[in-house]
């Protein structure tokens, strides 16, 4: 990728059980970054287009033109599933931002062992995303006694991509992240993972200690 400036659109719906095999861990890491990847990017395509209309309707509403029913209902909806009980420009897009993709595969490579987990294969979780109550997702074998949180699973990689994706985008413990990330934006910065990690304290339990392991993977990796 470094030396060709290309990813293939390569999209797998899920790991192979290979990966636990593979002895080498530069050829582990080789093929864990050549299934996340692909999907990172096509998340943040994804995420841009919307930020990219968020801008284009912001302008022709602040210029007094008014925007056709159909432009009205998606920008509300898209207010909606970020959390905004009325539409606010500017923390919609705080919020509508992509994730630099070398803070995406250092949190994945941590969660799930570069892609070894029983997290990883059983329940396309990438992230280690936590859930509360409810059914589905699976419960960790060596899960502390009195814990009652299950690691949320996804019918296929992708999808626990977005979600990764809505979770720094939106709840409230990753405000930081986003107005470190927005700051960058202001100062016409790159979105650098290696900065942002260190607004994730909150993203486990070993805040500090996991934002150093975040940063030496990305260090490591680069």
């Amino acid at each position: 990728v470094l030396r060709q400036e290309e990813v293939r659109r390569l999209f797998l719906a899920s790991l192979r059980m290979e990966l636990r095999e593979i002895r080498a861990p530069a050829h582990r890491k080789v093929m864990f970054i050549k299934t996340a990847l692909p999907l990172i990017l096509l998340v943040n395509e994804q995420i841009h287009r919307d930020r990219m209309r968020i801008h284009i309707l912001r302008t022709l509403i602040g210029s007094g033109v008014e925007i056709a029913p159909d432009d009205a209902t998606w920008l509300a909806a898209v207010a909606e599933r970020h959390g905004l009980v009325r539409l606010d420009f500017d923390e919609l897009l705080r919020r509508v931002d992509i994730i630099p993709p070398s803070l995406a595969l250092a949190q994945g490579a941590e969660e799930t062992g570069w892609g070894t987990s029983r997290f990883a294969h059983e329940g396309n979780a990438l992230f280690g995303q936590r859930i509360f109550g409810g059914k589905g997702g699976l419960v960790p074998r060596r899960r502390e006694k009195g814990k009652t949180f299950k690691v949320r699973a996804f019918d296929d990689l992708i999808e626990g991509v977005k979600a990764y994706a809505h979770n720094l985008n939106t709840f409230a413990a990753y405000e930081e992240f986003r107005r470190a990330r927005e700051a960058l934006r202001e100062a016409g910065r790159p979105l650098i993972g290696l900065k942002l990690a260190k607004t994730l304290k909150n993203y486990s339990e070993r805040r500090e200690s996991y934002i150093d392991t975040i940063r030496l993977i990305i260090r490591a990796n680069a």
